[in-house]
């Protein structure tokens, strides 16, 4: 994780700085640069469900979350 969080410092897309509650903490904070990068690609991933999703209804679709977030609640049981 911490080469992920270097690279995208030294891309100045992230800010580190030091949590002052908590010294043995460090936040990390994305800066204005990375926020056209973030929009982007939440845009390339809203076009790829609706892709994925064509000639899926609308309950269908509901249905789906619905399973999905069961599942998710019972993954933490392990």
């Amino acid at each position: 994780m911490t080469q992920y969080v270097d690279s995208l410092e030294r891309q100045n897309l992230l800010k580190r700085t030091a949590d002052p509650n908590d010294r043995r903490a460090t936040l990390v904070k994305l800066t204005d640069e990375a926020l056209p990068i973030i929009e982007n690609a939440r845009t390339a991933m809203e076009q790829a469900a609706e892709k994925i999703f064509e000639g899926v209804s609308f309950d269908s679709r509901k249905q789906l979350i619905q399973q999905l977030n069961q599942l998710t609640r019972g993954y933490g049981k392990f």
